[in-house]
């Protein structure tokens, strides 16, 4: 249940930024940095409640991991930063 509840998240996100990213060209700060806060809070709870925090690792490990490549990516002009604010909050979630 809490799986399919991120990933409706991640789903819900994803589409709020296409359609910002479309209209403005912009993806809000205020959007990616509260799914990203969602995702590890959520998943700290999540394995806390659960008895097994290694869920919270894996989910800060796909954070960090998202960031180094998002990170690259954009400074090698690949991405937007939007796109790698974007696929930060997927990474959470």
């Amino acid at each position: 249940m809490i799986e399919e509840t991120f990933v409706a998240l991640a789903l819900l996100g994803t589409v709020v930024a296409a359609v910002t990213d479309l209209r403005s060209r912009m993806i809000p700060n205020r959007l990616t940095l509260s799914l990203v806060a969602i995702g590890i809070f959520g998943y700290f709870i999540y394995g806390v409640l659960a008895g097994d925090i290694s869920l919270f690792l894996a989910s800060l490990k796909s954070l960090v991991v998202m960031f180094i490549v998002g990170y690259a990516l954009w400074m090698l002009g690949a991405w937007s930063a939007g796109d790698a604010k974007e696929f930060l909050f997927i990474a959470a979630l």
